[in-house]
C-alpha cells in the first residue's frame, strides 16, 4: 500500500489527468451498452461448441476479480512514466473503449449463467455468485476484462516504458491469467478473449502511428 501511495505521489500533472480521463472512459464503455441492452436474452446467446470443452474452475473467480487491482496499480504505474508513454497509452485506451462500446450496442452477446449457478459450490462460491447477480452477462465480446488487462502490458514493452524486466514478466503473466479466468469462470466465451487481443493490438498500433505523425508533424514545423 506505501508503495502504491508513493507512485500516486510522484506522479506528474499529467499523469493525474490520464487517471481521470480511463476511468472516465472505463465506467462509460460499462454502463452506456446497458442501457441499449436492457432486453438482450436468449436469442443473443454465444456459447460455441469449443467453449462446451473448456473447464469450469470457480476458483478462478480471485483472479477475475483480482483484476480491478492489477488495473488500478498497471495504470497508475504507467501514467508516472515518460509523458509521451502516457499519451500513447490514453489514445489507445480510448479507443479500444470506443470499439468495446461499438460492438455491445450493435452486436450484442448474452450468455446464460444459470445453468452454473446450481452447480456453484465451495470456497469463493458466494463471490462469483455475487458477480453472476451483479455484472449482466451483456457486455461480453470483446471482453473488457481482456482488453484492458492487455492493454496495460502492452505499455511496459514500449521504448519509452522504464519498466524492469520482473514487472514485465509478472504482468504479463497475470494478463494471460486474468483472459483464462474469463472463460474458466463462464462469465465470457473464448470468441470474447481472442477479439479483445484484436481489439488492444489494433488500437496500441494506432495509437503509436497517431503520435508517430503528429511528432513528425511537429519536427517539420519547427525545422522550416
Amino acid at each position: 500500500m506505501n508503495r502504491i501511495k508513493a507512485l500516486v505521489a510522484k506522479m506528474p500533472v499529467y499523469g493525474r489527468i490520464a487517471c481521470a480521463v480511463t476511468l472516465a472512459t472505463h465506467l462509460l464503455s460499462y454502463y452506456i451498452p446497458l442501457i441499449f441492452n436492457a432486453n438482450v436474452g436468449p436469442e443473443s446467446m454465444t456459447l460455441l461448441s469449443v467453449d462446451e470443452r473448456i473447464p469450469y474452475i470457480p476458483g478462478f473467480v480471485y483472479i477475475y476479480v483480482g483484476a480491478f487491482v492489477f488495473w488500478a496499480v498497471m495504470y497508475i504505474y504507467i501514467y508516472t512514466m515518460d509523458r509521451r508513454l502516457v499519451v500513447r497509452v490514453v489514445t489507445a485506451d480510448s479507443i479500444s473503449k470506443v470499439v468495446g462500446i461499438l460492438f455491445y450496442v450493435l452486436k450484442p452477446c448474452w450468455l446464460d449463467q444459470s445453468t452454473f449457478i446450481s452447480d456453484i459450490s465451495g470456497f469463493g462460491s458466494w463471490l462469483l455468485k455475487l458477480i453472476y447477480k451483479l455484472d449482466e452477462p451483456t457486455n461480453l465480446l470483446p471482453s473488457m476484462h481482456c482488453f484492458v488487462s492487455i492493454m496495460v502490458v502492452l505499455p511496459l514493452f514500449s521504448r519509452f516504458s522504464n519498466a524492469k524486466p520482473w514487472v514485465k514478466c509478472c504482468a504479463a503473466a497475470y494478463a494471460l491469467l486474468v483472459c483464462a479466468s474469463t472463460v474458466l469462470i463462464r462469465q465470457h466465451v473464448f470468441a470474447d478473449v481472442w477479439t479483445a487481443a484484436v481489439d488492444a493490438g489494433v488500437s496500441w498500433c494506432v495509437s503509436l502511428l497517431v503520435w508517430q505523425l503528429i511528432d513528425k508533424k511537429a519536427e517539420q514545423k519547427k525545422a522550416g
